[in-house]
């Protein structure tokens, strides 16, 4: 039987275990200098899906913030939240079966009816709580949503490729039909649809900082089958690739046209550091 909440396994270490903390902690994203500096950004159309990272908040939250932030101007109804399964463990497409995820800040419920019309809508997704019991990516999205954005049930999903090539993973488990059926279970609310991505690991700034400029131009272009050949070809350490050609297979079905980089900086930004960095991006999916 599945867990009735979700409980946090990275606060204390991705973002701060106290309540009171942990508020000022994402004000402070919203606040930092590669930070968005405003809690809510107006964007003129219509938000349909983004990207956020998930790194420790000290490293990737100002990106984080500025996705949160564009979301909070346009509060949705439903968040359908996907990211890569980091441990291998538990079904390839994992829908979380709790009925709330808890952060220090509370709960945010899960909205268990479009998890169940999703299975019904996608054969391949299966309730499986064992691939979100270590797992970050999702999790660190929360305190944004709570403190940005208010009480909105979620639709935690997590993905797992069995291969080394992302355009074989997403043949695989049929991503771009994953991301229609998405947009079906989605239809008539407004809903965001948003990946959890960081981009490329543990390379030169300059290196990343190519290999991720031209990435993200193909993200913005909305070319899912692009991005993931790109990530083929150039050897991309992007671990939510396969997640973000899902959400743009979803924004595209519900009508996104384009797509707008926020903000995009590297760890070396933070630290200092630019030998080997990690990439960070906000980006968000406009109809």
């Amino acid at each position: 039987m599945a867990a009735s909440v979700r409980r946090p396994v990275v606060a204390g270490s991705f973002y701060s275990a106290s309540p009171s903390s942990l508020r000022a902690q994402v004000m402070g994203c919203v606040d930092h200098i590669l930070g968005p500096r405003a809690p809510a950004l107006e964007i003129e159309q219509r938000l349909v899906g983004g990207i956020a990272p998930h790194a420790g908040f000290f490293y990737s939250g100002a990106a984080a913030a500025w996705t949160w932030a564009a979301v909070a101007a346009q509060k949705p109804e439903v968040v359908f939240l996907l990211g890569p399964n980091h441990y291998g463990l538990g079904e390839r497409v994992a829908v979380s079966g709790a009925q709330s995820w808890s952060t220090p800040l509370g709960e945010v419920p899960v909205d268990t009816g479009a998890c169940q019309l999703l299975q019904e809508a996608f054969e391949l997704a299966r309730l499986d709580d064992s691939a979100h019991s270590r797992e970050h990516c999702l999790e660190v999205q929360l305190p944004f949503l709570q403190v940005l954005v208010g009480d909105v049930p979620i639709v935690p999903i997590c993905i797992l490729s069995g291969r080394s090539l992302a355009a074989d993973g997403a043949r695989d488990l049929r991503i771009e039909e994953l991301g229609q059926a998405l947009a079906h279970v989605a239809r008539g609310r407004r809903a965001l649809f948003l990946a959890s991505s960081d981009w490329t690991h543990y390379e030169s700034r300059a290196s990343a900082s190519r290999k991720d400029t031209a990435a993200l131009a193909e993200v913005e272009a909305l070319n899912a089958a692009g991005l993931l050949e790109l990530v083929d070809k150039t050897n991309i350490s992007m671990c939510g690739a396969l997640p973000i050609a899902a959400v743009i297979s979803a924004a595209t079905a519900a009508g996104a046209s384009s797509g707008r980089l926020l903000k995009y900086y590297t760890s070396g930004d933070i630290t200092g550091d630019d030998g080997e960095v990690v990439g960070y991006a906000s980006v968000i999916f406009l109809s």
